[in-house]
């Protein structure tokens, strides 16, 4: 993971990483109570779990998950490369 912006940069509002990864390499399903995410999908394809709904996002695509929702994703792809938005609404994180 190559990280663009912090939030210790950005007084906690946000961060903007770029995300490298082989299927296997994803985080357990989960819930962020103070922020949103955003996807943007460079290169592979990822299947991503928000409640009940499946999304699918191929290279130039993106995807938005908003706060409080469990969710999860998978690489479906040999190689992934994504840019991550992490946007925190309600509240500063620090």
């Amino acid at each position: 993971m190559s990280f663009f912006a912090k939030g210790e940069d950005t007084g906690g509002r946000f961060a903007l990483m770029e995300y490298q990864a082989k299927p296997g390499n994803e985080p357990p399903p989960h819930v962020h109570d103070w922020e949103h995410e955003l996807y943007y999908v460079l290169e592979g394809e990822m299947e991503f779990y928000c409640e009940d709904k499946v999304l699918v996002a191929h290279a130039g695509e993106t995807i938005f998950l908003p706060q409080g929702k469990p969710h999860a994703f998978y690489i479906r792809s040999p190689y992934l490369r994504t840019l991550i938005l992490v946007q925190a609404v309600g509240g500063v994180c620090q």
